[in-house]
């Protein structure tokens, strides 16, 4: 059942319970359903972005930091390579977003 089911509904009260902060240093994930696991990213330590636009207008954006490169020789995107690094998943205005953290990240 989890694998056909299960998962998806899991993945979706992880996202509804996410929280996203952005300040001039900093990327924060707040998970109000596992409170204890505050995590945030220094945006100069960000190496590449990308944006996937959704068709409702929201967006996902997924960024490779220094620590997910130094841990591996692949390049690639998001969280399916590296399940500890988070990403802005289904953000309302993400071209706003994208531009803001592509501005800050070297």
């Amino acid at each position: 059942f989890y694998v056909l089911l299960g998962r998806f509904y899991i993945d979706m009260k992880m996202r509804e319970n996410m929280i996203y902060g952005l300040t001039d240093l900093r990327i924060i994930f707040y998970d109000k359903l596992m409170p204890w696991r505050l995590k945030s990213i220094e945006l100069d330590n960000i190496q590449h972005l990308t944006m996937i636009k959704h068709g409702d207008g929201a967006g996902s954006i997924y960024f490779m930091t220094e620590d997910a490169l130094s841990k591996s020789g692949i390049k690639v995107f998001g969280n399916a390579a590296f399940p500890e690094t988070p990403f802005l998943s289904r953000i309302e205005d993400p071209d706003e977003i994208f531009a803001i953290l592509r501005s800050n990240t070297p």
